[in-house]
């Protein structure tokens, strides 16, 4: 996951991955970015819902986005579709309340590549959107791919299947709602530190990876907690690799890292679970 932050100001986060892909970062809370979802008997079936034409969300094609003053999610997975109706996980939702609570000044938009309304049945999920509506700074819409990648060099790896062939179909898609490295045009991205990407500033690892992959366990390890703030102190997004936790359930009475991140940049969202974060 790149994240190229537009603004200037320290924040705290926690940055899953949860296909939500952070186009522009400011002074988010916790985040969290891609949740893969493979579906290994068919293939295609991982962003399959691209292409269904039904009801849905408004489009974000039909809003104008304040430019250097939105910060963009991106829900790039099928679940919503095949939930029948617009759904988010505890973890999705506090990367974006926190974003929204960290930057009241800046509109937040979480975008669902998924067709669906919203069908509020007090489920978890249900209650947690509610709770993320009640920030007047949040916009959830829709965001049609093809309209999106029109244009673009994409375009044609999109019409043709290419994207929904690939083994990671939903990184894949999520990669194309990001702007990857020709911006900057550097090979690498650690060239594009201190470098003019078009009003872009890029930061430097640490400021996003403060506990690299392999020690992911610390967000989740009450007797990390300590060395995990001092870490992090100086961090704007802390990575809690999805990819490796997704299956680490917290129980909302645990004294665990992740958890004290949560209740303090996205108690809404802490509020409205169940059982666990």
């Amino acid at each position: 996951m790149h994240i190229f932050s537009i603004y200037r100001r320290k924040l705290v986060i926690l940055l899953l991955c949860f296909t939500l892909g952070i186009l522009f970062v400011a002074n988010i809370g916790i985040s969290q970015i891609s949740t893969q979802v493979y579906h290994y008997v068919y293939p295609k079936a991982g962003i399959y819902c691209y292409r269904v034409k039904t009801n849905s969300l408004p489009d974000i094609s039909e809003v104008k986005p304040r430019k250097g003053k939105s910060i963009f999610f991106h829900e790039t997975s099928c679940n919503s579709y095949y939930n029948g109706k617009i759904s988010i996980t505890p973890r999705q939702a506090c990367a974006v309340e926190s974003a929204a609570k960290m930057n009241p000044n800046f509109d937040v938009y979480l975008l669902y590549v998924s067709p669906g309304n919203f069908c509020f049945e007090n489920s978890e999920s249900d209650r947690i959107l509610k709770a993320l509506l009640t920030y007047k700074n949040v916009n959830i819409l829709h965001v049609d791919f093809e309209k999106y990648s029109k244009g673009t060099p994409v375009e044609n790896l999109y019409k043709r299947g290419y994207i929904e062939n690939s083994g990671y179909a939903q990184s894949h898609a999520s990669d194309v709602l990001r702007l990857l490295k020709s911006i900057c045009g550097v090979k690498e991205a650690k060239d594009m530190l201190n470098k003019d990407c078009r009003g872009f500033t890029v930061y430097p690892r640490d400021k996003f990876y403060a506990i690299p992959w392999w020690n992911w366990t610390m967000y989740f390890d009450e007797s990390s907690t300590g060395t995990v703030f001092n870490l992090s102190k100086d961090s704007y997004i802390i990575h809690v690799w999805n990819k490796q936790s997704e299956r680490s359930r917290i129980p909302l009475s645990s004294e665990v890292p992740y958890l004290l991140y949560a209740k303090k940049y996205c108690p809404k969202v802490v509020e409205e679970c169940d059982e666990y974060f």
